[in-house]
């Protein structure tokens, strides 16, 4: 199974499906860990979910959340809606004796993930947008993120939000990249 979305660009007749009017981006709830688990073992294509709620529950228990990383769902159906996708973010702090070429420090955006029956309606691009106005609210003046270089469907995505690759010789501990093996660092000014 692939880590993304497959690339899928509009043709001239492709209409854009319409954003869901009952879609509601919020910050993470420690209620929501079930739902995200379940999002990112169906993307990964697997049945650990146990693992991943654990993981999640530590997450949305730390006491950093809200001010060093957040997670963000996206929910269909009103007040008692449906999780259908999220996104993090997350403060980068390079160690001391990091090398010139580790990722700078400062605000990325982690992984975006839409369940497959609510892509392509513009869900990922409103959790982007969301996640961006939420730093701006912060004060911060600049937004990262690390992509595959395989990955087309984030590039556009965060292209069109203002992201510019930065550079391709990075270092980012803990990550590597599936296919061709190569990662893209991009920034936006917010």
């Amino acid at each position: 199974m692939s880590e993304y979305a497959p690339y899928e660009p509009r043709g001239a007749d492709d209409l854009p499906r319409p954003l869901p009017a009952d879609l509601r981006l919020r910050p993470a709830a420690a209620d929501d860990a079930l739902a995200v688990a379940q999002l990112i073992a169906q993307r990964e294509g697997d049945d650990d979910v146990t693992r991943r709620l654990e993981k999640l529950r530590v997450e949305l228990s730390r006491d950093d959340l809200g001010q060093r990383r957040l997670l963000v769902v996206a929910e269909l159906g009103g007040l008692a809606g449906v999780v259908v996708g999220f996104g993090r973010i997350i403060y980068c702090t390079p160690p001391a004796d990091a090398p010139p070429n580790h990722v700078p420090a400062g605000w990325y955006l982690g992984g975006v993930i839409v369940a497959p029956p609510h892509r392509r309606c513009g869900i990922g691009r409103e959790l982007t947008r969301w996640r961006l106005a939420w730093l701006r609210a912060l004060g911060a003046t600049e937004a990262f993120f690390v992509v595959n270089a395989d990955n087309r469907a984030s590039i556009d995505l965060h292209a069109a939000l203002g992201f510019h690759e930065v550079t391709r010789d990075f270092i980012q501990p803990g990550v590597t990249f599936s296919g061709r093996g190569e990662g893209i660092l991009y920034r936006a000014l917010i």
